[in-house]
């Protein structure tokens, strides 16, 4: 489910829009795509319980501290964030590989 501010800011965006959508969702093959930003929206605002962050801060914020994060536990930040394009990108592509 998503929470109030999430709500709110889809809200806003629709008022200044007229109502017309602006974001151009890339392809979803797999039908996961809105799951997928649910949970990231879950993690968000719990980032934001535990901060006090605002939302249009949220990511940037969220992103710097799993820097912090990733310098304590060992992990290559840029290494984990290519990962991440590398799965993105699998998760938005509409073609099919065949072997």
């Amino acid at each position: 489910m998503l929470d109030a501010s999430i709500s709110a800011g889809r809200a806003a965006i629709a008022k200044a829009t007229g109502g017309q959508s602006t974001v151009k969702l890339p392809p979803d093959p797999e039908g996961m795509n809105n799951d997928r930003a649910e949970w990231a929206a879950c993690c968000i605002r719990h980032f934001q319980c535990q901060t006090g962050t605002d939302w249009e801060d949220a990511v940037c914020d969220l992103l710097g501290d799993l820097m912090h994060f990733c310098d304590r536990e060992g992990f290559d930040f840029r290494h984990e964030l290519n990962r991440a394009r590398t799965h993105y990108e699998a998760e938005t592509t509409d073609l099919e590989i065949t072997a």
